[in-house]
């Protein structure tokens, strides 16, 4: 069955209503009609590609950071979560321990993040632990890995037993999506920045990499000053992205603006619930998906946002496998404030037992 696109469809129509006559498919003057009819189709498409990236609202990929570059956007890149790993023995060292740079240590569990170490450690004589600066093997957020979670020595190290993470790693950010640089980009069309009000400071804080979400508060020591409160994802901003923001918002303030770029200040929310997995679905498995919805529901909050548990329940009553569940704590709404960001701590998900 031949079909017959709408351009040589309605070229035939025209001509028979000129001629009386159809022209016919091999003859010379329907091969033209084909042939003029696929090339209308192939400009269509071309033109319609070019309609999609000319608009800020449609444009995808190198187009829109085009569009992003106009307004001074870029596209945020991904970077990886740094921390630091405890490396330790059961007895005290006889002798200095050197731990060379690039051993691996991961979390446990069926998909384990891998986290490389930084710099050169040692275990002195006589001690049994040393810190050693790591980060995640691969740029993203999965390497904000939670206190505590980093216990898998992958890289056999002699005279060592274990290896754990005594706090958090953070700064794991991905690499921002067209829908995330769209957005940032469409906000500063409706918000437009004249240098000194907070559209133009928020833009300038969450263009750079490592700021997940700001805190612009205005007139903190009286007219002519501004604090940039900012965090990254589920934690506050390092002091390297803190000291970048500053040297930066030092560069281009406004002549006499007093602007000042600190890190929010982590308030910590411990999280115990018991969880009661649906038949046909192994707890271990439904536990270990709602902890990594609960981490990603805290990365996405931002500086001064308040949680409330019925944001936390929602969350897990959401994971596939998941019948009911009992949250202890928090006991109540946790409240924002302006220069802190509200973060996991403790997460203690235990099986429910029936009444």
């Amino acid at each position: 069955m031949n079909l017959e696109s709408g351009y040589l469809t309605a070229m035939r129509a025209e001509y028979q209503r000129l001629t009386g006559a159809l022209p016919g498919e091999d003859s010379d003057i329907g091969i033209r009609m084909a042939l003029l009819a696929n090339q209308l189709e192939l400009l269509e498409e071309e033109l319609g590609a070019l309609r999609q990236a000319a608009d800020p609202e449609t444009a995808e990929g190198e187009m829109l950071d085009r569009h992003a570059d106009s307004r001074g956007l870029r596209r945020k890149e991904a970077a990886a979560a740094g921390g630091v790993l405890r490396f330790y023995r059961e007895g005290a060292a006889a002798q200095e321990i050197v731990l060379p740079q690039g051993l691996v240590a991961s979390t446990a569990g069926a998909e384990p993040v891998r986290f490389v170490t930084t710099a050169e450690g040692r275990i002195a004589a006589g001690e049994t632990e040393a810190l050693v600066p790591a980060q995640a093997e691969q740029p993203g957020s999965t390497g904000n890995a939670a206190a505590g979670s980093i216990t898998v020595l992958v890289t056999a190290v002699g005279s060592v037993d274990g290896v754990e993470n005594p706090e958090g790693f953070s700064g794991g950010q991905d690499a921002e999506t067209d829908d995330e640089l769209r957005s940032r980009l469409l906000e500063s069309y409706h918000a437009v920045s004249n240098g000194s009000n907070a559209a133009y400071y928020r833009r300038l804080a969450l263009a750079q990499d490592g700021v997940a979400s700001v805190q612009v508060i205005q007139r903190p020591r009286g007219s002519g000053s501004v604090d940039l409160v900012i965090a990254g994802e589920g934690a506050a901003a390092s002091e390297d992205t803190v000291r970048e923001l500053g040297e930066l918002v030092a560069q281009q303030r406004e002549l006499g603006v007093d602007a000042q770029v600190t890190a929010a200040e982590e308030s910590p929310c411990p999280v115990t619930l018991e969880l009661f997995a649906g038949e046909n679905y192994a707890f271990d498995d439904v536990k270990t998906q709602a902890e990594a919805a609960l981490r990603a529901l805290f990365g996405e909050l931002a500086v001064g946002q308040p949680l409330y548990i019925a944001r936390i329940i929602g969350t897990v009553m959401a994971v596939p496998g998941v019948e009911n569940c009992r949250l202890t704590a928090p006991a109540a709404d946790q409240p924002g404030a302006e220069r802190s960001l509200i973060t996991l701590g403790e997460l203690t998900v235990t099986k429910g037992a029936e009444a």
